[in-house]
């Protein structure tokens, strides 16, 4: 902290200061007079001017803080550091401050003739701390109570991907997130400590920029039935959240115990995930221009039977069942060519999705006004056949804006996505598997669908359809901050987002086998048209006190929440003509198949205490007071919070006694509870049902029955934990255990067949019990010259158990849980063997009663990961760095070679090892059963028993991104990288991928891409 060079002052007589009218303060604080009034309204007879910079860098600190000490008087540098200061005396105390840098007093006295330079010193210890915040405030990790995780941009823009929650996987403690299809848009399923509801919704909150964003798809299961869809074969619904982009996040916050998520009332049951995006510096004027292109590919193949093989599979099996092959049975009464060979994974998936990225962004401002303009454009592919992509466009705009007098501060963002998809209706992934290889060509002579007389479905007739979907998502934020006095300030964020989509799936004739004549009557049309609009406003006060060594907080706000959704899918069915299939109008009939038009509600009040003792002792204290229209009259309201204490004993004096190397300690502690109110809109209601047209009038019939004392699920969460810093925080470690208890779940209730209905939704005293342990290490291996090493390890321990379920045997759910084990058991059959005799499977008669059934179903195995993590390496020398990422999982599952398809020796292609280790003759030992083309119920019972279970533990190379920097003048360089995601994964998982082992679902695609971002 010095003073550098010259100074120049003059004492210039000059009008008082004022500051001009704010219209927005205005209208937000009720035309208070004197809230844009005159300024602490001294005259000014002495102008000073000068510079602030940086003493390591001596580069100016725009946006720098210059004030006159002990009074609100003051001013901030501009884009070059520069500032003029106007005061009543020739003699001052100006207070410079910066953050990230060590706060400066100096004296001044006028007459001075020379240009005065001030250089701040960081403060090494505020560089290193890590801001994170709750959307309700800011904190650091050193001073935070409770345990919130955190993914920067830095991160998130390395990897080829386009969802957040791609670029979120195994990165985080605690967090738990699957890629359930390797289709762009496709869903992802997330859980934060674990599934705590059996029911209801397990999803967390999302917010960005302070706005409750819209999670539940908009696609309608009834017209996306297939890749996007629910029929077999099928992934999830679409995920909303590639409706945002990610080159305009900034971080990605996850809050996960009671202390971090109280706030949010039972919005924060299940965790929260809080988006930030970009927003512009102090500084000159900034372009960063991007663009990169790559190409996916599926990563993993399934060595299946080739012809001869197969054929000697379908033949032996004949002779097994004393038959001879049918006029059905194409593969071997030859009618197919015995001769061809078709390798079906080649064929329907070895396509390559090409994958196109750029976007500019413009960014800069003054020391109060900044802002930051961005554009994107993404384009991705699809490894079936056949010209299918999807195209994501954004824009970006953010704009901060700050009085001279830093009373006043306002935020405002607004950004548009829209996505236009043109993707084939249906994934082609079990058609891979299970086509026989000798099945025919797929296109004739002519070029066109071969149908081989009707003697198979042709795959590719899938590419007759077309599927295409037009979605536009706009979220649109503004925070507006005011303060009254040094240590009070109210606050109102508003927020909107506004969600709509449009689908169509249009399937001619042409679809179809030619085996029934189709004819453009047979054609359908099914579209679907809905949208989602919220709308968030959040009134807020604060209050904060310094008195010595302490800091207390105080936080109060009210928050009204409003979503509205309609939807209408309708299927028109009957043209003269398939060019017609587009004009509803043209339609020989229609029905309605889906009619959706829901209103939600939530109000609540909330506040937060906060004490800050030294920097030592640490206590929050959150409470909120929730309402929401989910639930009936009488059950609307409940009141949650939680209480958080941390104690930092590294800054105890006794503390000087531990060793050097142990330089930061902290434990935590935290307790509270939450609600949930994921369990739709109107469920507590009587709903009824058009029962069709009896003598020209509609009919109704009641189909759900009304439940006043529908009521909240709650969640009791409690954590303690300990952070620990070595070798002057080189090393960090975080280890916390948690346990929350969710009760009270609303589950199907077991109705008298005599009401009419079999069940009612109601709360039972049914309890849901999350525990694990997170461990979280950050090192700094080497820092010398120019090569530095930093590594970081996450990893986390989960257990779920089923705590109490009252009459569990006598409820809907009695064969899927199972009262002290989790949520993701199975029961299964316990397998014998292949008797050497009969050549079929056997299984224990668990129960004893003489047979073998469904109540034999007694082995409960638990197929839910038991660990996750991720481990992440950086190395930088001069300007190249590389960046190398690994995800592990450690679960048991379900092998595909034994749970894919029908018995072997039917009509569909088997894994290799079939033929390798099936029964022959009697008295053979063998794993698997003999080869017959009927029905096998010990097969089916074989699926369903224990002889499938696996470890399909796996260690994937997640992602690993090259660059290398090179400088092209003053403030202008250019980043050519390479990225990879899902290069390499070590399982001993014998289907496509151990991460999601469905046998329908496409994969994540193994990714490389390279591209260059310039910027000056």
């Amino acid at each position: 902290m010095k003073t550098l060079y010259r100074f120049a002052g003059s004492a210039s007589p000059g009008p008082p200061a004022r500051y001009l009218p704010m219209p927005f303060c205005v209208i937000l604080f009720f035309l208070t007079p004197w809230l844009c009034g005159p300024a602490y309204g001294q005259p000014v007879a002495y102008h000073f001017q000068g510079k602030v910079l940086s003493a390591t860098a001596n580069e100016p600190l725009p946006g720098a803080s210059v004030q006159l000490k002990g009074t609100r008087q003051g001013t901030t540098t501009d884009a070059e550091g520069a500032f003029t200061f106007g005061a009543a005396d020739s003699r001052v105390t100006l207070r410079v401050s910066f953050i990230g840098y060590h706060t400066l007093d100096t004296l001044l006295q006028l007459p001075l003739t020379r240009e005065l330079l001030l250089a701040l010193k960081p403060d090494e210890a505020m560089l290193k701390e890590v801001t994170v915040s709750t959307g309700y405030w800011e904190s650091t990790k050193r001073l935070s109570t409770g345990n919130i995780s955190k993914v920067t941009a830095e991160t998130i823009e390395k990897q080829p991907v386009s969802n957040p929650l791609a670029a979120m996987i195994g990165r985080m403690p605690g967090v738990q997130i699957t890629q359930n299809s390797g289709v762009p848009g496709g869903a992802f399923s997330i859980q934060i400590r674990g599934r705590n509801s059996i029911a209801s919704g397990n999803d967390p909150l999302y917010v960005i920029d302070g706005v409750p964003y819209i999670s539940d798809p908009l696609s309608s299961s009834r017209v996306t039935q297939g890749i996007l869809g629910s029929k077999p074969g099928g992934s999830t619904l679409a995920s909303p959240l590639d409706h945002i982009n990610l080159g305009d996040i900034e971080r990605i916050e996850v809050l996960k115990d009671a202390d971090a998520t109280a706030i949010y009332g039972s919005r924060g049951a299940n965790g929260v995930v809080l988006i930030t995006t970009k927003r512009g510096q102090s500084g000159k004027i900034k372009v960063n221009f991007g663009m990169s292109v790559g190409q996916g590919k599926v990563a993993g193949r399934v060595k299946l039977l080739d012809t001869p093989a197969y054929l000697q599979m379908r033949e032996e099996a004949f002779a097994n069942d004393g038959i001879m092959p049918g006029p059905g049975h194409y593969d071997v009464n030859g009618t197919w060519a015995r001769d061809r060979s078709t390798d079906w994974q080649q064929v329907l998936l070895g396509g390559t999705a090409g994958v196109t990225r750029s976007q500019l962004t413009i960014s800069g401002g003054s020391g109060t006004t900044q802002f930051s303009l961005s554009g994107s454009f993404q384009k991705e592919g699809l490894v079936f056949p056949g010209d299918f992509n999807a195209r994501k466009y954004s824009g970006h705009l953010s704009l901060q804006h700050m009085t001279t007098n830093k009373r006043f501060k306002a935020t405002a963002s607004v950004g548009y996505t829209g996505n236009r998809s043109d993707m084939l209706e249906s994934d082609l992934t079990l058609q891979a598997f299970v086509l026989p290889p000798n099945a025919p060509a797929i296109y004739d002579q002519d070029g066109k669908l071969n149908w081989e007389n009707a003697t198979w479905w042709n795959p590719l007739s899938y590419l007759e359809q077309r599927y295409t979907s037009r979605t536009g998502n706009l979220v649109a934020n503004a925070m507006l901050n005011y303060e009254l006095f040094p240590e009070l300030q109210i606050k109102a964020n508003i927020g909107i987002n506004d969600m709509v989509t449009r689908e169509r799936l249009r399937v001619p004739s042409t679809f179809f086998s030619p085996v029934n004549n189709p004819t453009p009557a047979d054609s359908y049309l099914r579209h679907n048209n809905a949208g989602t609009w919220s709308l968030i406003f959040e009134p807020q006060i604060s209050w904060t006190k310094h008195i010595g060594g302490t800091e207390l907080s105080v936080l109060g706000g009210f928050s009204y929440q409003s979503r509205d959704r309609q939807g209408l899918a309708q299927e028109f069915k009957g043209f003269s003509t398939n060019s017609l299939i587009g004009d509803p109008r043209s339609a020989f009939t229609s029905q309605v198949l889906d009619n959706i038009d829901t209103r939600y509600r939530y109000v609540a009040v909330f506040g937060r205490i906060n004490y800050n003792l030294k920097n030592r002792y640490l206590l929050n204290v959150t409470a909120r007071r929730d309402g929401s229209s989910r639930f009936g009259p009488e059950q609307r309201f409940a009141t949650f919070g939680a209480v958080g204490a941390a104690w930092i004993f590294s800054e105890e004096n006794w503390s000087k006694s531990f060793p050097s190397w142990l330089s930061f300690g902290k434990l935590t502690v935290s307790f509270g509870s939450s609600g949930n109110d994921q369990i739709g809109d109107y469920r507590y209601l009587d709903t009824y049902s058009s029962s069709g047209v009896y003598q020209q009038a509609a009919g109704l019939i009641v189909t759900k029955l009304f439940n006043p004392d529908y009521a909240w699920e709650v969640n009791k969460k409690l954590e303690s934990g300990i952070d620990l810093g070595f070798f002057n925080d080189r090393f960090q470690l975080s280890i916390a255990f948690f346990r929350n208890r969710s009760s009270n779940q609303l589950i199907n209730y077991p109705l008298p067949t005599t009401t009419g209905f079999g069940s009612i939704i109601r709360n039972l005293s049914a309890t849901v019990q999350n525990t694990g342990q997170e461990y979280e290490l950050s090192a700094g291996l080497i820092n010398k010259g120019d090569f530095r090493w930093t590594s970081s390890v996450n990893m986390t321990l989960p257990r779920n158990k089923l705590i109490s379920f009252p009459h569990l045997e006598q409820s809907s759910y009695a064969n899927q849980y199972v009262v002290g084990k989790s949520l993701s058991v199975i029961k299964q059959y316990h397998w014998i063997g292949v008797n050497s005799e009969t050549g079929y499977h056997e299984f224990a008669d668990l129960n004893g009663d003489g047979l073998v059934s469904t109540a034999d179903r007694l082995v409960i195995t638990e197929t839910g990961q038991r660990l996750y993590g991720g481990i992440g390496n950086t190395l930088h020398y001069k300007r190249l760095q590389i960046d190398i990422f690994m995800q592990v999982v450690k679960r048991r599952g379900r092998s595909f070679e034994d749970y894919a398809g029908a018995a072997p020796g039917n009509f569909v292609n088997q894994p290799a090892k079939v033929m390798e280790e099936r029964w022959r003759n009697p008295g053979d030992t063998a794993l698997r059963q003999r080869l017959t083309t009927q029905y096998s119920q010990t097969f089916a019972y074989n699926m369903s028993s224990d002889a499938s279970n696996r470890d399909i533990s796996f260690l994937r190379l997640k992602n690993v991104a090259i660059s290398y920097r090179l400088p092209l003048g003053k403030d202008k360089t250019v980043r050519i990288y390479v990225n990879g995601q899902n290069l390499l994964t070590l399982t001993k998982y014998d289907g496509l991928d151990a991460e999601n082992s469905g046998i329908g679902m496409l994969p994540p695609l193994r990714t490389l891409t390279t591209g260059f971002q310039f910027e000056f």
